[in-house]
């Protein structure tokens, strides 16, 4: 079996039988609707900067790093610059000097500044070593129990770490983030914006298919051909209503 794509008909040549040889062709026609409309997106670039904002005891932003940030990073690394924002609804008080109030309550909000400064710390590291690390504490929730567990695996210095979080460091980059949030004015957690722009039809795509997100702002990239002739093949062998069989 193999799969040939011409924009949105796939063509799917199946042996029917191994002593005649005979083949079926299977047309697909629109078997695989684009995310999003790429036409919409003003900068092609090859590397596309990302940024995500989130929460550190959010379920959906878990959702999102486990299940679509990680593998995007993963296969896409190449192409995209990523920035994590630990911060989503959260808000200062007296500009942070009498600390802050988080969506999640007092644990995700020592989350958001333990995250913050371990991610300051890896400012020279890859985006697939950060989102490693956002991932163990999204899974374990070591930060905001007052762990260090997630920035000794990654290999941070939990001694510096430690002194951000207990000091002014780290209610300055508690308070960066916020203005950074802010200027977004994200109104769901987790939110993503691609080149600093916010559209709520990459949002949206991004939530259910991030690397088919990604890969319909990229340009000709092969693992991309690959992933969407994944896609046309699991539509192929269960969606049959959309199938049109010719002998």
């Amino acid at each position: 079996m193999h799969l040939i794509i011409q924009r949105n008909v796939y063509k799917v040549h199946v042996r029917t039988s191994a002593q005649s040889g005979t083949e079926k062709v299977v047309l697909a026609l629109i078997a695989v609707q684009p995310l999003i409309n790429v036409s919409l997106i003003v900068n092609m670039n090859k590397e596309l900067y990302i940024t995500i904002y989130y929460e550190s005891l959010c379920p959906d932003s878990k959702d999102f790093v486990l299940n679509q940030l990680r593998p995007a990073v993963r296969y896409l690394h190449e192409y995209i610059v990523l920035r994590l924002i630990p911060f989503g609804k959260s808000k200062s008080v007296n500009g942070g000097a009498d600390g802050f109030v988080c969506q999640h309550g007092p644990k995700e909000c020592l989350g958001n500044r333990v995250q913050n400064c371990a991610l300051s710390q890896m400012a020279d590291r890859s985006d697939a070593d950060k989102v490693a690390y956002v991932a163990c504490e999204m899974t374990h929730k070591s930060g905001a129990h007052g762990s260090y567990a997630c920035a000794s695996k990654a290999n941070i210095s939990v001694h510096d770490v430690e002194k951000c979080v207990n000091s002014e460091e780290g209610t300055r980059l508690q308070k960066h983030s916020e203005l950074i949030t802010k200027l977004a004015r994200p109104s769901f957690i987790p939110t993503v914006i691609v080149d600093g722009m916010f559209m709520q039809e990459i949002q949206d795509s991004s939530l259910i298919d991030f690397i088919a997100t990604l890969c319909s702002m990229l340009n000709e990239i092969k693992f991309c051909a690959h992933y969407y002739n994944k896609i046309a093949m699991h539509h192929l062998l269960y969606s049959p209503l959309n199938l049109y069989t010719y002998e």
